[in-house]
């Protein structure tokens, strides 16, 4: 008989702590992870909340921000709110006003009013609700968020305050670290034209962009040919920007470079490049005038080269002019420029053909060829640039390593080629990632991959109407067999730009 009390009490208290335990669940809370390695005040309140009751509540918020080694760093209590019914969704902030916020530690709270974030540290975030009638806890969520403080990017070249000579300078510069395993960085490049009297700190706050570049995989990009080209004389500045997921984590130092190469208009120095009758092939007839009737040794054209922005130029065919020398001598293999010297002293007066240049299959496009005349010293007179017109038939090479500059698809086909011996239908896998956010993009139908392939050249046709592709973002085609995975970086160039 004295068993019957205590036979009582333990079921009357499993339903006390049941009826507890679903109350406290009253509320379910969804906390939004803030960006990488930051965090801010406002960042608190970002959630969501989900009424899973059939009753009314009115209810306030608590959040707590603790460092692992030092605690408490930071509180926040909101205003009451009402929550209806199985609501689920945002809190508009206009709702918890006025929130009740401090500071338990003096030192982050200088260090969030001076940077806007907090130190480098891992840190629990906590949001509880509350009922405002009792006080008691129905909902609660908790994440960590670890800061690590990373270093900007770091400019190597073009050095600071020196001279460059070359049109289309290459740009290097250092990573931004520490990097997370996974972490996706990319970078934005901007130059601008500095005016007289300028520093340039002051010409990148206040000029006009004279070149920007965005979505840069790698820590290094060449100027491309269809830029816009320096004036010898004049002084730029140059700052490279990270981007992680997003969200920009650091702008390097600004430098500036002189450009010094002096280049003249290509009135008198012109080279015509077409298409043969044939227009199924990918061979441009190249012929160069020189109306060039001066003395001076140093506007004399003596030799021509002719340079391809994206791709190889596979072979050249024709016999050459007298007293003309082409190197390479021998071609294939596949070269990215090829120059023409006559040993007369000067290239003829007049029209000359160089022969016909063959871009095979390879042909990355929209595109352009380079032209540069030079004199007997080797110093560029002048430079120029040709179109090359998308023929809808190249095959994009594919590359083991990820490139930061992206090829322009003009065509609702992307083709593309890549060498493995190991590739089949059976073990192809094929995916477009957009790369501000690593985003798989779906693709609406599910057909199998047809492969052509011939001693281990892989080629497949890709329809990419069926990605729904936006115009001139940033997409990184991705390919992987048994072996290896290839990348293709592109954009979706719309008609009217072609």
């Amino acid at each position: 008989m004295k068993t019957k009390p205590f036979q009582f009490i333990v079921p009357c208290l499993f339903l006390l702590l049941f009826s507890s335990g679903i109350r406290a669940q009253q509320v379910i809370v969804t906390y939004q992870q803030p960006p990488p390695n930051q965090w801010n005040a406002e960042d608190l309140w970002a959630l969501s909340l989900t009424n899973t009751t059939d009753q009314t509540l009115l209810v306030y918020l608590h959040g707590t921000v603790q460092e692992t080694t030092d605690g408490l760093v930071f509180e926040g209590t909101s205003a009451q709110f009402v929550l209806a019914p199985h609501y689920s969704g945002r809190i508009e902030s206009t709702k918890l006003q006025p929130v009740d916020v401090g500071y338990a530690n003096s030192a982050y709270e200088e260090m969030v009013l001076r940077t806007g974030t907090l130190p480098e540290g891992l840190y629990e975030i906590c949001i509880t609700v509350h009922d405002a009638n009792t006080d008691e806890e129905i909902g609660k969520a908790c994440i960590f968020q670890p800061i690590a403080h990373t270093s900007p990017p770091e400019l190597l070249t073009p050095v600071n305050e020196s001279h460059v000579d070359e049109p289309l300078p290459v740009f290097l510069w250092l990573p931004v670290t520490p990097l997370s395993p996974g972490a996706l960085v990319t970078y934005s490049i901007k130059i601008i034209e500095l005016m007289d009297g300028q520093v340039p700190i002051e010409a990148v706050e206040s000029n006009p962009a004279f070149y920007t570049y965005a979505s840069i995989l790698s820590t290094s990009y060449q100027l491309p040919i269809s830029a816009k080209g320096f004036e010898p004389g004049r002084s730029y500045a140059w700052q490279v920007t990270a981007m992680r997921n997003g969200y920009e984590v650091g702008n390097s130092q600004v430098w500036s470079f002189t450009y010094t190469r002096e280049t003249r208009q290509c009135e008198l120095y012109k080279a015509d490049i077409g298409k043969p009758q044939r227009a199924d092939t990918l061979f441009y007839a190249l012929v160069i005038t020189n109306n060039y009737h001066g003395t001076s040794e140093e506007y004399t054209p003596v030799g021509f080269r002719l340079s391809i922005q994206k791709g190889l130029i596979n072979s050249v065919s024709g016999d050459l002019p007298k007293d003309w020398v082409r190197s390479p001598e021998k071609m294939p293999p596949p070269k990215n420029q090829v120059i023409w010297t006559t040993r007369s002293g000067q290239i003829p007066n007049g029209e000359t053909s160089l022969g016909l240049i063959y871009l095979g299959n390879s042909v990355v496009t929209p595109n352009y060829f380079l032209c540069e005349w030079m004199n007997a010293d080797g110093i560029v007179i002048c430079k120029d640039s040709s179109r090359i017109s998308d023929q809808g038939q190249g095959y994009h090479d594919l590359s083991e390593k990820q490139t930061g500059n992206y090829t322009g698809i003009t065509s609702d086909t992307l083709k593309f080629q890549f060498y493995s011996k190991y590739a089949s239908v059976a073990n192809i896998g094929i995916g477009i990632l957009e790369v501000e956010t690593m985003k798989l993009m779906p693709s609406v139908k599910k057909e199998p991959v047809k492969i052509d392939g011939l001693n281990g050249l892989n080629r497949i046709s890709v329809n990419l109407k069926d990605y729904k592709l936006s115009p001139e973002t940033p997409y990184l085609l991705k390919v992987s067999d048994q072996k290896s995975t290839y990348y293709l970086p592109f954009k979706v160039i719309s008609k009217n730009e072609k």
